[in-house]
Formats: structure tokens, sequence, C-alpha cells
């Protein structure tokens, strides 16, 4: 069996071969849930099946699950966890609608921009993205 880091590259160098934690909590890719992936259907790197399977990961582990192929149990990728993923999708709703707000300074347009596209977001760009909502969505003064 060849090393995890040379079946997909660089981003599996970490991820755990097959036969190791064989207590992780296995759950078939028709039955993961929605939230927790994207429903892009993925192919194997190595064996090119398109049956994943899906694997909680022990408590304390780095990443909530990872997507495995079923058939030689080749890594596939990372799930995030579901929380992480709601955050995510509340922070792009949230810059949404600050980018329509017609009352933002220069420099809060250029922040809402620089943001935009970012998936994480430093604990000082989230509270400014906050305390924008506040003043410009909820009505509160400065």
């Amino acid at each position: 069996m060849e090393s995890p880091s040379k079946v997909g590259g660089a981003c599996t160098a970490h991820a755990p071969t097959p036969n190791q934690n064989r207590n992780w909590a296995t759950i078939t890719a028709d039955a993961r849930p929605a939230q927790a992936c994207d429903p892009v259907p993925l192919v194997c790197g190595r064996c090119k099946h398109d049956i994943i399977r899906f694997q909680i990961l022990p408590h304390g582990h780095v990443h909530f699950a990872q997507e495995v192929c079923a058939m030689c149990g080749c890594f596939v990728r990372w799930v995030p966890r579901l929380k992480t993923v709601e955050r995510q999708q509340s922070n792009a709703f949230k810059l949404a609608r600050l980018a329509m707000c017609p009352r933002l300074t220069h420099w809060e347009r250029k922040f809402i921009a620089s943001v935009t596209h970012r998936t994480r977001l430093s604990p000082k760009q989230s509270a400014i993205i906050d305390r924008l909502v506040r003043q410009h969505l909820e009505g509160e003064t400065p």
C-alpha cells in the first residue's frame, strides 16, 4: 500500500491510513449529513471509484470527519464540522447584506470587499463584521 502522501498530494500527508483507528464511526455516502459536505460527487484518486464512505473521527481529533473511498480506503477529503459550515454561511450572508448597504464608508466598503471571499476570518475581522451589522443593518448608533 502506498503512503497517503503519494496518493493524493500534499494535503493527504497527515491523513491516517485506512488500517488506523478502526473504531471510527462509518456512514455511507448516502447517509452522511447533507450539511456537512458539499454534494459534488467525488472520485477516488487511486482506484477511480465514486463510492465514498463518510467517517466521523474520534473526539479531540483536529478534523471532524473524513471521506474515504469505500473500495480501497484511500483518503478523499476532510469534512468540516457543521458548526463551522453554519458560521461560514452566516458570515457570507452578513457580508452580502453589508455589501448592498449604501451608508458604508470607503474603508468599510474596502474591508467588506477584502474579506468577502475568505472562509476563515480572524476574531478581529469577525468583531468588525458584527459591529458593522449592528451599526448599519440593525440601526444601532456607534
